[in-house]
């Protein structure tokens, strides 16, 4: 018996609507991937006939899209920032909302008219990092993280984007690291502990990327402290938080930065996203 690829696109995403809010989208990623041609061909070729090995590929894709695995887990990739990243469930699947934090720094380092020194704390996949590099030509980057799994896969994507600018260092935040930079910059866990258990994709994420202490800003706090020491001037503090972090990360900031101009900055849907602190 033959299936043709319509019929299977149509059957998929109607087994994905009572647990996915974008089947259709979840599912043409999916034959993408498999099948290795674009949206337009697939919407174009219904009764293209799938081999039993695509058809394998693809119920076991399905499978694990029914039982919510995260797409980037299942193909092994995400985008960021228009580059491809190697993901595992070793680290932290790249959010769009995150690309907002290397956007500001790129703003603000291309107005340095020199070349920068990045530090990326908890540097996951390195998709900060690694995007912010291949916007500042001639810069250098050091990136760290506790995961030594996580060190291995920004390793990865450092060799998959050419990038040969940035020193990699399994290691907790900032403390041993010798020198001082620019541009400070991270997305550490914020997530308060109580609230981790409760999330979807917490099942599937490591939970070292997602736990922020009791109240979500313990590791932020301890970075902003060891911050101080480790920040040129004039140089950029830019650490993502949770929506309703905003205050009291701005009042903690303020004690250890007190002559510095400090902001939250809000994301395109209006909440609170990002800690900015610029050292003059």
């Amino acid at each position: 018996m033959t299936t043709k690829l319509g019929e299977w696109r149509l059957s998929a995403i109607r087994s994905l609507r009572p647990v996915s809010t974008e089947p259709d989208i979840e599912v043409n990623v999916v034959l993408k991937s498999v099948l290795e041609k674009d949206f337009a061909w697939i919407l174009m070729n219904p009764d293209f006939i799938l081999s039993s090995k695509q058809i394998d590929k693809l119920s076991d894709y399905l499978d694990r899209l029914i039982h919510r695995q995260p797409l980037s887990y299942i193909l092994g990739n995400s985008e960021f920032y228009g580059l491809n990243f190697v993901i595992t469930p070793n680290v932290l699947i790249p959010r769009s909302e995150t690309e907002m934090l290397v956007e500001e720094a790129l703003l603000w380092g291309k107005k340095q008219h020199k070349k920068i020194r990045l530090l990326d704390v908890g540097i996951g996949s390195g998709c900060i990092a690694l995007s912010i590099l291949k916007n500042l030509p001639g810069s250098t980057a050091v990136g760290v993280d506790i995961s030594f799994q996580a060190i291995q896969i920004a390793k990865i994507n450092e060799k998959r984007l050419n990038i040969h600018s940035i020193s990699l260092i399994n290691g907790d935040l900032a403390q041993s690291l010798h020198g001082k930079f620019d541009l400070i910059c991270a997305n550490l866990p914020y997530i308060p502990s109580q609230d981790v258990i409760g999330l979807v994709h917490a099942r599937f994420e490591p939970k070292l990327a997602l736990d922020g202490g009791i109240n979500g800003t313990e590791i932020i706090e301890r970075l902003l402290i060891q911050s101080k020491n480790k920040i040129l001037r004039p140089g950029l503090l830019l650490l993502e938080i949770q929506f309703d972090q905003g205050e009291r990360i701005a009042d903690f900031a303020n004690q250890i930065f007190p002559k510095c101009e400090i902001r939250i900055l809000q994301d395109y849907s209006g909440k609170d996203r990002l800690l900015r602190v610029e050292i003059d």
